[in-house]
């Protein structure tokens, strides 16, 4: 294949860190671009150097007819592990390549590690709060000054009756 040799290819991940608990999804990407003839590219998901899962094949040619058949073409490969579990931790890598008619391949520098905690349950409490009873103390001060002002303004009323029957 023409320009095979000249395969500029350029790879990287995101995110570096995850850090989650049992149970819960998540998403590493693979984004790459290159600027190559090449028809076929290939995309494999390591663990710690091991294989994760079967490598994805990216027909370039239909990449290329998506990007208005530019020599450069850009994608991303996403390895989704549901549920993980505490034995999925690690660091994961993509590695990106080509075996026809020479292997070249590219593996991320940047890998993404897993961190999976175990789950802990959250205990939520909810406080309710009522309004504090009234104290016994106040309650009998206000009744108490109360009823003065109403025998206060009783006695005035009745002194000024008295006064103004007089005259």
């Amino acid at each position: 294949m023409v320009g095979f040799n000249n395969l500029n290819l350029t790879v990287w991940q995101s995110p570096k860190r995850i850090n989650t608990i049992e149970g819960q999804s998540v998403n590493i990407n693979c984004s790459f671009t290159f600027n190559s003839t090449t028809e076929l590219l290939k995309v494999k998901w390591l663990k710690n150097n091991t294989e994760v899962d079967k490598p994805v094949h990216y027909n370039i040619s239909a990449l290329r007819s998506q990007n208005f058949n530019s020599r450069t073409v850009s994608q991303t490969s996403v390895l989704r592990l549901p549920s993980v579990q505490l034995k999925d931790s690690g660091t994961y890598y993509c590695k990106v390549w080509h075996d026809v008619p020479v292997l070249r391949e590219k593996i991320s520098e940047q890998g993404t590690e897993l961190r999976v905690g175990k789950f802990k349950p959250v205990v939520n409490f909810t406080i309710v709060t009522s309004p504090a009873p009234a104290k016994p103390f106040a309650v009998t001060v206000m009744g108490a000054s109360a009823l003065g002002l109403v025998l206060m303004t009783t006695c005035i009323t009745a002194v000024l009756c008295i006064t103004y029957k007089r005259e």
